[in-house]
């Protein structure tokens, strides 16, 4: 296995992060700091990252995290702007986002220890539904069946949308539920429909819904529900 998949295996880091770390001088294989980004591990290998040596690969863990808005979903921001990592308890363990929420969105987002539970739920092939409430305004009811047939902005194909309106109100509410989650996706669409988002607020994501979790509250998922996922996802405990 190459050195970048052993350390995300292991819930180190990601693999495109691993590679850094060797660059870094960071990794060391059985005793030696190795510059190798394709460096294969065998499993009588020991390896150390920043003088830890890795273990046994945790058990699959999710967490879901209400994300306020005015919060970057990445580890660091140059602009120093506060980040969803800034959120978490001290000592939480290491975790990678289920996806993004840009800056000014704000609800559920799925943490995870596992890379490999990360990239299944977010593979549009998974056709994972992503609940979202909206509010609007400036944007007849009609036009949302452009969105409701799919439709391209600025060269960029978007997959239907599926469209609940709640009210009927000048600046009303609507669910949209989406497949793919495309960077922005929604942001786009609205504007390329001539309407304002007032607020948009992920609610659900696949089975896991945000209920009444507060804002900057995280929450562990049940390790059965967890492993159900797994299984659904056709995903391995161990390493392959």
């Amino acid at each position: 296995m190459r050195i970048g998949k052993y350390l995300s295996h292991y819930g180190i880091c990601s693999r495109r992060e691993g590679e850094g770390y060797i660059r870094q001088g960071r990794v060391q294989v059985n005793g030696e700091t190795i510059q190798d980004l394709g460096r294969q591990i065998a499993p009588e290998d020991q390896v150390i990252v920043d003088g830890v040596l890795v273990g046994e690969k945790p058990t699959p863990k999710i967490w879901i995290l209400h994300k306020p808005i005015e919060t970057i979903t990445s580890r660091q921001d140059p602009e120093g702007r506060r980040t969803i990592f800034d959120l978490l308890p001290e000592n939480f363990p290491r975790v990678v986002s289920v996806g993004r929420l840009d800056y000014l969105s704000e609800g559920l987002l799925l943490l995870t220890n596992s890379p490999d539970i990360a990239h299944a739920l977010e593979r549009p092939s998974t056709r994972i539904p992503r609940i979202y409430e909206v509010t609007v305004c400036d944007l007849p009811f009609q036009k949302w069946g452009l969105a409701e047939k799919g439709m391209t902005v600025d060269g960029m194909r978007y997959a239907p949308l599926k469209v609940e309106i709640l009210d009927d109100t000048p600046t009303y509410h609507v669910h949209l539920t989406l497949f793919e989650g495309k960077n922005r996706e929604i942001r786009n669409i609205v504007k390329a429909l001539g309407g304002k988002i007032k607020k948009l607020k992920r609610i659900q994501y696949g089975k896991f819904s945000l209920e009444n979790l507060g804002k900057e509250q995280v929450q562990e998922v049940p390790e059965k529900a967890v492993q159900a996922l797994m299984t659904e996802l056709n995903l391995k405990k161990g390493l392959d």
